[in-house]
Protein backbone atom coordinates (compact mmCIF):
# COMPACT_ATOMS: atom_id res chain seq x y z
CA UNK A 1 0.00 0.00 0.00
CA UNK A 2 1.21 3.10 -0.90
CA UNK A 3 2.59 4.73 2.22
CA UNK A 4 1.20 8.22 1.73
CA UNK A 5 -2.07 6.46 2.91
CA UNK A 6 -0.29 4.47 5.53
CA UNK A 7 0.88 7.80 7.35
CA UNK A 8 -2.25 9.60 6.97
CA UNK A 9 -3.58 6.65 8.91
CA UNK A 10 -1.01 6.46 11.55
CA UNK A 11 -1.23 10.07 12.32
CA UNK A 12 -4.56 9.98 12.19
CA UNK A 13 -4.69 7.74 15.14
CA UNK A 14 -1.96 9.45 16.86
CA UNK A 15 -4.02 12.24 16.70
CA UNK A 16 -6.79 10.43 18.37
CA UNK A 17 -5.19 8.67 21.41
CA UNK A 18 -3.32 5.98 20.06
CA UNK A 19 0.35 5.96 20.72
CA UNK A 20 2.79 5.72 18.58
CA UNK A 21 3.89 2.50 20.69
CA UNK A 22 0.79 1.21 20.68
CA UNK A 23 1.01 0.98 16.63
CA UNK A 24 4.38 -0.33 16.52
CA UNK A 25 3.60 -3.39 18.83
CA UNK A 26 0.34 -4.07 16.76
CA UNK A 27 2.13 -3.60 13.24
CA UNK A 28 5.70 -3.71 13.60
CA UNK A 29 5.94 -0.15 11.84
CA UNK A 30 8.32 2.91 13.06
CA UNK A 31 7.76 5.86 12.79
CA UNK A 32 10.72 6.68 10.40
CA UNK A 33 9.29 4.23 8.16
CA UNK A 34 6.76 7.03 6.86
CA UNK A 35 9.39 9.32 6.22
CA UNK A 36 9.18 8.30 1.85
CA UNK A 37 5.44 9.02 1.47
CA UNK A 38 6.62 7.40 -2.09
CA UNK A 39 7.28 4.21 -0.40
CA UNK A 40 5.02 1.21 -0.21
CA UNK A 41 4.25 -0.39 2.69
CA UNK A 42 2.45 -4.14 3.85
CA UNK A 43 -1.51 -3.46 3.08
CA UNK A 44 -2.25 -5.09 6.65
CA UNK A 45 -1.03 -2.34 8.21
CA UNK A 46 -4.00 0.43 7.72
CA UNK A 47 -6.47 -2.55 8.96
CA UNK A 48 -4.67 -3.07 11.77
CA UNK A 49 -4.09 0.48 12.74
CA UNK A 50 -7.71 0.80 12.37
CA UNK A 51 -8.53 -2.04 14.61
CA UNK A 52 -6.70 0.13 17.52
CA UNK A 53 -8.31 3.43 16.51
CA UNK A 54 -12.02 1.61 17.00
CA UNK A 55 -11.08 0.06 19.71
CA UNK A 56 -10.70 3.33 22.01
CA UNK A 57 -13.11 5.46 19.91
CA UNK A 58 -16.28 3.22 18.80
CA UNK A 59 -19.54 4.48 17.92
CA UNK A 60 -17.83 8.02 16.77
CA UNK A 61 -17.97 8.08 13.06
CA UNK A 62 -14.13 7.78 13.36
CA UNK A 63 -13.46 7.24 9.69
CA UNK A 64 -15.59 10.19 8.54
CA UNK A 65 -13.36 12.68 10.27
CA UNK A 66 -10.53 11.10 8.87
CA UNK A 67 -11.90 11.81 5.37
CA UNK A 68 -12.82 14.88 6.25
CA UNK A 69 -9.11 15.58 7.42
CA UNK A 70 -6.60 14.37 4.74
CA UNK A 71 -5.21 16.49 2.03
CA UNK A 72 -5.47 15.45 -1.49
CA UNK A 73 -1.91 14.03 -1.44
CA UNK A 74 -3.61 11.12 0.23
CA UNK A 75 -4.11 10.05 -2.95
CA UNK A 76 -0.75 10.57 -4.53
CA UNK A 77 -0.11 11.57 -8.12
CA UNK A 78 -3.61 10.38 -8.95
CA UNK A 79 -4.78 13.71 -7.03
CA UNK A 80 -2.44 16.01 -8.73
CA UNK A 81 -4.19 14.26 -12.00
CA UNK A 82 -7.00 14.34 -11.34
CA UNK A 83 -6.82 18.18 -10.70
CA UNK A 84 -5.94 18.29 -14.39
CA UNK A 85 -8.65 15.98 -16.00
CA UNK A 86 -10.91 17.81 -18.26
CA UNK A 87 -14.27 16.10 -16.52
CA UNK A 88 -15.09 13.55 -13.56
CA UNK A 89 -15.34 10.66 -15.95
CA UNK A 90 -11.63 11.10 -17.02
CA UNK A 91 -10.97 10.89 -13.66
CA UNK A 92 -12.92 7.36 -13.65
CA UNK A 93 -11.06 6.42 -16.49
CA UNK A 94 -7.78 7.65 -14.43
CA UNK A 95 -8.82 5.73 -11.55
CA UNK A 96 -9.85 2.52 -13.27
CA UNK A 97 -6.14 2.61 -14.64
CA UNK A 98 -4.16 3.28 -12.03
CA UNK A 99 -6.03 2.51 -8.50
CA UNK A 100 -2.77 -0.24 -8.15
CA UNK A 101 -0.75 2.59 -7.47
CA UNK A 102 -2.76 3.26 -4.31
CA UNK A 103 -2.89 -0.75 -3.01
CA UNK A 104 -2.23 -3.57 -4.44
CA UNK A 105 -4.99 -5.49 -3.70
CA UNK A 106 -7.61 -2.79 -4.22
CA UNK A 107 -10.24 -4.36 -6.59
CA UNK A 108 -12.36 -2.14 -8.74
CA UNK A 109 -15.27 -2.73 -10.76
CA UNK A 110 -17.13 -0.14 -12.66
CA UNK A 111 -20.97 -0.80 -14.13
CA UNK A 112 -22.03 2.31 -16.97
CA UNK A 113 -25.47 3.32 -17.67
CA UNK A 114 -26.79 5.79 -19.60
CA UNK A 115 -28.28 7.06 -16.40
CA UNK A 116 -26.20 6.06 -13.92
CA UNK A 117 -22.50 5.11 -13.06
CA UNK A 118 -21.95 2.77 -10.18
CA UNK A 119 -17.91 2.02 -8.58
CA UNK A 120 -17.44 -0.84 -6.95
CA UNK A 121 -14.19 -1.77 -4.88
CA UNK A 122 -13.36 -3.96 -2.14
CA UNK A 123 -9.87 -5.16 -0.40
CA UNK A 124 -8.70 -8.20 1.52
CA UNK A 125 -8.39 -5.96 4.75
CA UNK A 126 -11.81 -4.93 4.79
CA UNK A 127 -13.25 -8.19 6.88
CA UNK A 128 -9.95 -7.02 9.52
CA UNK A 129 -11.27 -3.24 9.96
CA UNK A 130 -14.27 -3.85 9.50
CA UNK A 131 -14.68 -1.36 7.01
CA UNK A 132 -13.11 1.67 8.54
CA UNK A 133 -10.93 1.74 5.33
CA UNK A 134 -13.69 1.51 2.88
CA UNK A 135 -15.51 4.48 4.45
CA UNK A 136 -12.45 6.46 4.31
CA UNK A 137 -12.02 5.28 0.74
CA UNK A 138 -15.59 6.52 -0.18
CA UNK A 139 -15.46 9.66 1.84
CA UNK A 140 -12.45 11.09 0.77
CA UNK A 141 -13.33 10.24 -2.86
CA UNK A 142 -16.77 12.53 -2.27
CA UNK A 143 -15.02 14.83 -1.11
CA UNK A 144 -12.86 15.04 -3.39
CA UNK A 145 -15.27 15.50 -6.22
CA UNK A 146 -17.10 17.94 -4.49
CA UNK A 147 -14.02 20.18 -4.25
CA UNK A 148 -12.59 19.83 -7.61
CA UNK A 149 -15.83 18.60 -9.84
CA UNK A 150 -19.20 20.33 -7.68
CA UNK A 151 -21.52 18.00 -5.59
CA UNK A 152 -24.48 17.43 -7.92
CA UNK A 153 -23.17 13.85 -9.34
CA UNK A 154 -23.18 11.70 -6.46
CA UNK A 155 -26.10 9.72 -6.40
CA UNK A 156 -26.01 7.19 -3.33
CA UNK A 157 -23.76 5.53 -1.11
CA UNK A 158 -24.02 1.95 0.20
CA UNK A 159 -21.29 0.04 2.76
CA UNK A 160 -20.67 -3.67 2.90
CA UNK A 161 -20.38 -3.27 6.53
CA UNK A 162 -22.15 -1.43 9.49
CA UNK A 163 -22.23 2.13 9.77
CA UNK A 164 -19.36 3.29 12.81
CA UNK A 165 -21.71 5.75 14.32
CA UNK A 166 -25.01 7.48 14.05
CA UNK A 167 -26.33 7.38 10.59
CA UNK A 168 -27.52 11.25 10.36
CA UNK A 169 -23.95 12.07 10.84
CA UNK A 170 -23.16 9.59 7.00
CA UNK A 171 -26.60 11.38 5.32
CA UNK A 172 -25.03 14.71 6.23
CA UNK A 173 -21.49 14.14 5.29
CA UNK A 174 -22.22 12.59 1.99
CA UNK A 175 -25.85 14.30 1.16
CA UNK A 176 -27.36 11.31 -0.61
CA UNK A 177 -29.10 8.58 0.58
CA UNK A 178 -27.16 5.91 2.35
CA UNK A 179 -27.41 2.07 3.07
CA UNK A 180 -25.37 -0.13 5.18
CA UNK A 181 -24.72 -4.10 5.11
CA UNK A 182 -25.72 -3.90 1.74
CA UNK A 183 -22.60 -6.56 1.08
CA UNK A 184 -20.60 -3.76 -1.38
CA UNK A 185 -19.34 -0.73 -0.78
CA UNK A 186 -20.43 1.01 -3.78
CA UNK A 187 -20.77 4.89 -4.85
CA UNK A 188 -23.34 6.06 -7.66
CA UNK A 189 -22.95 8.59 -10.15
CA UNK A 190 -25.12 10.32 -12.47
CA UNK A 191 -23.57 9.41 -16.07
CA UNK A 192 -24.62 12.67 -17.91
CA UNK A 193 -22.85 14.88 -15.04
CA UNK A 194 -19.41 12.65 -14.94
CA UNK A 195 -19.43 13.73 -18.93
CA UNK A 196 -19.54 17.41 -18.08
CA UNK A 197 -16.23 19.56 -19.03
CA UNK A 198 -15.02 21.74 -16.44
CA UNK A 199 -11.98 22.74 -18.91
CA UNK A 200 -8.13 20.54 -18.63
CA UNK A 201 -5.99 23.17 -16.62
CA UNK A 202 -2.57 22.41 -17.66
CA UNK A 203 -2.57 18.75 -20.72
CA UNK A 204 0.95 18.83 -20.77
CA UNK A 205 1.52 18.47 -16.92
CA UNK A 206 -1.65 15.93 -17.12
CA UNK A 207 0.73 14.17 -19.76
CA UNK A 208 3.93 13.94 -17.72
CA UNK A 209 1.64 12.83 -14.62
CA UNK A 210 -0.14 9.86 -16.45
CA UNK A 211 3.49 8.82 -17.81
CA UNK A 212 4.72 8.46 -14.46
CA UNK A 213 1.74 6.73 -12.92
CA UNK A 214 2.67 4.32 -15.58
CA UNK A 215 6.43 4.02 -14.84
CA UNK A 216 4.74 3.72 -11.18
CA UNK A 217 2.48 0.68 -12.54
CA UNK A 218 5.47 -0.88 -14.11
CA UNK A 219 7.50 -0.78 -11.55
CA UNK A 220 4.75 -2.56 -9.34
CA UNK A 221 4.16 -5.05 -11.19
CA UNK A 222 8.04 -5.68 -11.96
CA UNK A 223 9.89 -5.07 -8.65
CA UNK A 224 6.98 -4.40 -5.74
CA UNK A 225 5.81 -8.53 -6.04
CA UNK A 226 7.35 -11.89 -4.75
CA UNK A 227 9.03 -14.55 -7.42
CA UNK A 228 5.85 -16.80 -7.67
CA UNK A 229 3.95 -13.21 -8.91
CA UNK A 230 6.31 -12.12 -10.93
CA UNK A 231 6.78 -15.50 -13.03
CA UNK A 232 3.24 -15.32 -13.52
CA UNK A 233 3.16 -11.77 -14.47
CA UNK A 234 6.06 -12.03 -16.91
CA UNK A 235 4.10 -14.77 -18.41
CA UNK A 236 0.98 -13.18 -19.15
CA UNK A 237 3.05 -10.69 -20.80
CA UNK A 238 4.93 -13.03 -22.69
CA UNK A 239 1.63 -14.73 -24.16
CA UNK A 240 0.19 -11.33 -24.64
CA UNK A 241 2.44 -11.03 -27.67
CA UNK A 242 0.61 -14.10 -29.37
CA UNK A 243 -2.59 -12.38 -27.82
CA UNK A 244 -3.11 -15.37 -25.43
CA UNK A 245 -4.97 -14.74 -22.09
CA UNK A 246 -5.83 -17.95 -21.16
CA UNK A 247 -5.15 -19.95 -18.17
CA UNK A 248 -4.28 -23.02 -20.11
CA UNK A 249 -1.56 -20.86 -21.79
CA UNK A 250 -0.69 -19.48 -18.59
CA UNK A 251 0.16 -22.94 -17.46
CA UNK A 252 1.86 -23.90 -20.21
CA UNK A 253 4.51 -21.10 -20.18
CA UNK A 254 5.36 -21.92 -16.61
CA UNK A 255 5.48 -25.89 -17.33
CA UNK A 256 2.91 -26.14 -14.89
CA UNK A 257 -0.74 -27.79 -14.83
CA UNK A 258 -3.51 -25.41 -14.66
CA UNK A 259 -4.49 -27.42 -11.36
CA UNK A 260 -1.00 -27.08 -9.81
CA UNK A 261 -0.91 -23.27 -10.44
CA UNK A 262 -4.43 -22.63 -9.43
CA UNK A 263 -3.72 -24.49 -6.22
CA UNK A 264 -0.35 -22.56 -5.89
CA UNK A 265 -1.77 -19.13 -6.55
CA UNK A 266 -5.32 -20.17 -4.52
CA UNK A 267 -2.76 -20.64 -1.11
CA UNK A 268 -1.66 -16.88 -2.11
CA UNK A 269 -5.23 -15.71 -2.26
CA UNK A 270 -4.53 -14.94 -5.46
CA UNK A 271 -7.42 -15.31 -8.27
CA UNK A 272 -5.37 -15.90 -11.52
CA UNK A 273 -8.38 -14.71 -13.37
CA UNK A 274 -8.31 -11.71 -12.04
CA UNK A 275 -4.45 -11.00 -13.07
CA UNK A 276 -4.73 -12.25 -16.55
CA UNK A 277 -8.02 -9.45 -17.20
CA UNK A 278 -6.19 -7.05 -15.26
CA UNK A 279 -3.38 -7.34 -17.99
CA UNK A 280 -5.74 -7.30 -21.03
CA UNK A 281 -7.54 -4.28 -19.66
CA UNK A 282 -3.95 -2.75 -19.13
CA UNK A 283 -3.59 -3.54 -22.46
CA UNK A 284 -6.46 -2.59 -24.24
CA UNK A 285 -6.28 1.15 -22.33
CA UNK A 286 -2.69 1.44 -24.32
CA UNK A 287 -3.85 0.30 -26.99
CA UNK A 288 -7.34 2.54 -27.27
CA UNK A 289 -5.35 5.29 -25.78
CA UNK A 290 -3.05 5.62 -28.87
CA UNK A 291 -5.56 6.79 -31.27
CA UNK A 292 -3.39 4.33 -34.45
CA UNK A 293 -5.47 1.43 -34.52
CA UNK A 294 -8.90 0.80 -34.84
CA UNK A 295 -11.35 -1.28 -32.62
CA UNK A 296 -11.01 -4.21 -35.42
CA UNK A 297 -7.33 -4.38 -35.10
CA UNK A 298 -7.22 -3.19 -30.97
CA UNK A 299 -9.77 -6.69 -30.87
CA UNK A 300 -8.16 -8.46 -32.81
CA UNK A 301 -4.55 -7.71 -30.90
CA UNK A 302 -6.36 -8.62 -27.38
CA UNK A 303 -7.39 -11.95 -28.81
CA UNK A 304 -11.00 -11.53 -29.03
CA UNK A 305 -12.58 -13.00 -32.36
CA UNK A 306 -14.88 -10.07 -32.97
CA UNK A 307 -15.33 -6.51 -31.86
CA UNK A 308 -18.53 -7.21 -29.82
CA UNK A 309 -16.91 -9.62 -27.79
CA UNK A 310 -14.21 -7.14 -26.60
CA UNK A 311 -16.83 -4.29 -26.51
CA UNK A 312 -18.97 -6.37 -24.12
CA UNK A 313 -15.48 -7.28 -21.62
CA UNK A 314 -14.40 -3.58 -21.78
CA UNK A 315 -17.05 -2.41 -20.55
CA UNK A 316 -18.02 -4.90 -18.13
CA UNK A 317 -14.85 -4.12 -16.63
CA UNK A 318 -14.49 -0.12 -17.01
CA UNK A 319 -17.68 0.39 -17.29
CA UNK A 320 -17.14 2.21 -20.89
CA UNK A 321 -17.43 0.98 -24.37
CA UNK A 322 -14.39 1.44 -26.12
CA UNK A 323 -15.40 4.02 -28.47
CA UNK A 324 -16.40 6.11 -25.30
CA UNK A 325 -13.27 5.38 -23.58
CA UNK A 326 -11.34 6.14 -26.64
CA UNK A 327 -13.00 9.70 -27.02
CA UNK A 328 -12.61 10.54 -23.10
CA UNK A 329 -8.75 10.27 -23.62
CA UNK A 330 -7.96 12.54 -26.38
Amino acid sequence: MRSSVVAATVHFAVSHGVSMEQITANTGLRSEDLFDVGDRLPDHIVANVWQLIDAIRPGEAIPLKMASAVPDTYFGVLAHVWRYSEDPQNVLNLFVRFHKTLADRLHLEVSQGSNETSVHFSHPSDSIDGGCGAEVGAAATASFGRKYFGGDALLRVQFAAAAHGPLKLYKDFFGVPIEFETGRTELTFRTDLLASSIGKIDSDLSDSLVQYLEEVSAVLRNEAEPSFLKGIRKAIEENARSADYSIQGLADRLQLSVRSIQRKAKKRNIRLIDMVNEARMAHAMKLLSSQKLNLEEVSFLLGYSEVRAFARAFKRQSGQTPSDFRRSVR
